[in-house]
């Protein structure tokens, strides 16, 4: 290239670069409205601004064909043409710009995210602003409520787990232990000083771990709702094992109202959202209990809805089952079976009033049989919502049927569909074992799980799932899952989705752990999910965030203190490890009380976190890097409502630590891993019991009784009058 030539675009890209920069400006000073972010942004891509930039570049390339050699000539050429592609496009009628968005998002999507980051903390620098320009938001189940709606803080502490501790030391030496406590008092300086060996174990404490952080959640829990009694009646007219089991001589002088009100509950909601079905479905348990009480159900079955993104529920949707292919032609085969079952389309005959009463009367003759007949047709190709979902179990004692049940989106480039999974006593074996169940399958649709090598115990329950990046179709098998199955010590399982057959992936032996270092009471709630998808990949590194729970009993709050967690799980190069834990929250929940009176902690005191519905991410501020994001998930309260609410600022929660604390992003298998492990496992231990503690002693009955009649008195001496 001449200097002449170089001088020419080297002008031409600091006016580009002007351009640009005054573009992004003008964008970070315009703080984006409601409607900004759910409706397309297509008046930048057809700015004179823009458009003049690209007939800027055209006109340099067209300048620059003749010289060049023949392979530069045809790339020059492509450029060209996708670059007046571009133009044409852009400047067509507004119609099209949904298309051209999605189109554009895919795009840089796609380049983007070719481009690896070399390190978690990396992610903290990245520019993903241009991308969400063209982010096809009437896609996502974000809504206008969802920005609009009222939201309040949670000052939360998070615990570090594998510190880099040749940096701490660093750092440490610098400040020679200045502002450093922990969490009870200042750490003994002298005895520090003294201290010839520093170690992980000697100089590392909770102060040091300790990550402050705040995460907004929604004023609104909107309690999902359900037509039990219908739910009922459905039950009954197959009149099959389950609908002799649910029927009894007590109901006769009852009305349905008061039969769902006393034998049956509902809780446990997991909703996922369906991209492309744009539609969330969601998964519960529901029991019938001939005696009343929640902790005796008979039998447990699992319900399945389906909500639309402003949760209102979609009753008689159908989603195609994946593995059954719909006819092309489907429709017109299906009006061909509504007039051989006689439902006959009676509109052509409205100029003929005789015939259409006719018509219409013969078809109410006949509407609901033909109609059962339609739905059994339809049953081969669709799932229909609301509906039981059809599980076989041994129901030959209590606690018979699916428990508990937790899902996950297994997303492929061309399949979408969730995957449920659950304990299932087995009365003939006496124990309880896992099981998977596949919805919007028809063949096969439910497996056991079995692990190689190792005895599972005789109760499982509270596995967490969650895939490793980039599932792929396979038209031969469904590819594999896998669980977090202990989470102190961390253990992970790899299972096949075909046969259910397991392996220990990552065992606790693998990094130091033993016995002592075990904390049963961390367990799997909702799946893991990856950082969101408009993030570049990290090199040899994945990261997921789930909401495990915690459980404690006589900790200060009755005898069961149930409460979400939130942890941050990482893994390099098969070696897995927890970033950071969060070791109780609440969302500002007033908690119902196992008796369902007020938020006491009586008898316990339950908060189940049960999944993730979506995670997006809807804007970056240009100065800070930090990120907008929004994060559904459903909570269970007392074991009889399911709630959803909305989180934000997880992701800068995610990403933030690896800027707050010199982070070690490999866990090295050494003579530290049982110490670090050990640190953070107290620390959160420590957390959680203080929690438990503050919230019983502020949830006492008696207390608040006593304060109530303490605020009562000073309201009385308060309207006394005073003397003269």
């Amino acid at each position: 290239m001449s200097e002449d030539s170089s001088l020419e675009l080297e002008d031409y890209n600091e006016d580009e670069e002007r351009g640009n920069t005054s573009l992004l400006s003008s964008i970070q000073q315009h703080k984006p409205s409601v409607k900004d972010k759910l409706t397309s942004i297509p008046h930048y891509l057809r700015s004179s601004r823009v458009i003049n930039g690209l007939r800027r570049y055209l006109q340099y390339f067209i300048t620059r064909i003749t010289g060049a050699t023949k392979k530069e000539i045809i790339y020059r050429v492509c450029v060209t043409l996708l670059i007046i592609s571009i133009i044409t496009i852009s400047t067509r009628k507004a119609g099209t710009s949904e298309t051209m968005k999605k189109l554009t998002y895919n795009y840089y999507s796609k380049i983007y995210n070719q481009k690896n980051v070399d390190s978690i903390k990396d992610l903290n620098n990245i520019d993903v602003s241009q991308t969400l320009l063209y982010k096809p938001w009437a896609d996502t189940p974000l809504t206008e409520d969802i920005f609009r709606q009222e939201y309040e803080s949670n000052n939360l502490t998070a615990y570090a787990e594998n510190l880099d501790f040749d940096k701490f030391k660093k750092q440490y030496s610098k400040t020679k232990g200045k502002n450093h406590k922990n969490d009870d008092n200042e750490k003994d300086l002298t005895k520090l000083n003294l201290n010839t060996e520093e170690t992980y174990e000697s100089l590392i404490d909770c102060g040091d771990l300790a990550y402050n952080i705040t995460i907004e959640n929604s004023k609104l829990k909107k309690a999902l709702t359900d037509d039990l009694i219908q739910m009922r009646r459905d039950l009954i007219a197959k009149n099959d094992h389950i609908s002799k089991l649910i029927k009894s001589n007590k109901d006769k002088d009852m009305s349905e109202e008061e039969i769902i009100t006393k034998y049956w509950s509902k809780f446990g909601g997991a909703p996922l959202w369906l991209e492309k079905e744009q539609c969330y479905v969601v998964y519960s348990r529901v029991f019938y209990s001939p005696s009343g009480h929640k902790t005796a159900s008979r039998i447990s079955l699992i319900r399945a809805q389906a909500f639309d993104k402003n949760w209102n529920e979609l009753k008689g949707k159908k989603i195609p089952f994946v593995d059954i292919k719909v006819p092309k032609n489907f429709q017109s085969e299906l009006n061909k079976l509504d007039k051989e079952f006689g439902l006959n389309q009676c509109d052509h005959l409205k100029n003929d009033e005789k015939a259409y009463n006719f018509c219409i009367l013969d078809n109410v003759k006949t509407k609901l049989k033909a109609k059962e007949r339609r739905e059994k047709v339809l049953s081969h190709y669709y799932i229909t919502y609301p509906t039981v979902l059809d599980i076989e179990f041994d129901s030959s004692g209590m606690l018979s049927g699916p428990e508990d049940p937790h899902v996950i989106l297994r997303k492929t480039a061309n399949i979408e569909e969730p995957i449920i999974f659950f304990n299932m006593q087995d009365h003939k074996a006496n124990n309880r074992p896992m099981y998977a169940y596949l919805p919007h399958r028809k063949t096969s649709p439910m497996l056991k799980f079995n692990l190689n090598g190792r005895k599972l115990n005789d109760v499982e329950k509270n596995w967490a799932p969650f895939f490793h990046q980039n599932v792929k179709d396979n038209s031969f098998s469904r590819g594999s899952i896998h669980f977090i199955y202990s989470f102190a010590p961390l253990e992970i399982m790899k299972c096949s989705l075909d046969d259910g057959e397991c392996k220990m992936d990552f065992e606790a032996v693998t990094n130091g752990a033993n016995e002592g270092q075990k904390f049963g009471n961390m367990r799997g709630a909702t799946q893991y999910v990856p950082l969101p998808a408009i993030l570049p990949k990290v090199k040899n590194k994945q990261v997921w965030v789930g909401f495990p729970k915690v459980h404690l009993g006589f900790c200060g709050c009755g005898g069961g203190f149930y409460r979400p967690m939130l942890s941050v799980l990482v893994e390099s190069n098969g070696v897995y490890y927890q970033s950071a834990i969060v070791p109780s929250m609440d969302f500002n929940i007033e908690v119902l009380s196992w008796e369902e009176e007020g938020s006491n902690c009586d008898s316990g005191n339950i908060l189940n976190p049960n999944s993730i519905s979506f995670w997006e991410v809807t804007s970056q501020d240009l100065e800070t890097k930090k990120f907008e994001d929004y994060m559904g998930i459903a909570v269970s309260e007392s074991d009889v409502v399911t709630k959803v609410l909305t989180l934000k600022g997880v992701l800068n929660f995610v990403l933030g630590i690896y800027n707050d604390k010199p982070m070690n992003e490999e866990f090295d298998i050494n003579e530290d891993s049982r110490s670090i492990i050990d640190k953070t496992t107290n620390c959160v231990v420590t957390g959680v019991l203080r929690e438990c503690d503050r919230y019983g002693k502020e949830h006492d009955k008696n207390v608040k009784e006593q304060k109530k009649t303490d605020e009562s008195k000073e309201k009385g001496k308060e309207s006394q009058p005073k003397n003269s």
